[in-house]
């Protein structure tokens, strides 16, 4: 899957990556500034229907972006199934 980088929020230092596989859209946010060592996050969009998944709730989040986006690819495959 291909991620694009979002566009810049002002008064924003969140870098943010969306990406779309299966009917779901994926955005991959680096919230490092903040949270420190494990910074980086994903959430998880169905178009079809109102179903949000944000990686906080199961995982303390990652610490890299390469981590993240395989997770959110493994993630939405055990979805699609």
């Amino acid at each position: 899957m291909i991620f694009k980088k979002a566009k810049h929020e002002p008064y924003s230092n969140e870098n943010k990556y969306i990406g779309r596989t299966n009917g779901y859209k994926i955005e991959v946010i680096d919230n490092t500034y903040y949270s420190g060592k494990n910074g980086w996050y994903f959430m998880i969009h169905d178009t079809k229907s109102d179903y949000i998944f944000n990686s906080l709730w199961k995982f303390k989040g990652f610490e890299s972006y390469e981590i993240c986006t395989g997770k959110a690819e493994e993630y939405v495959n055990q979805i699609v199934r």
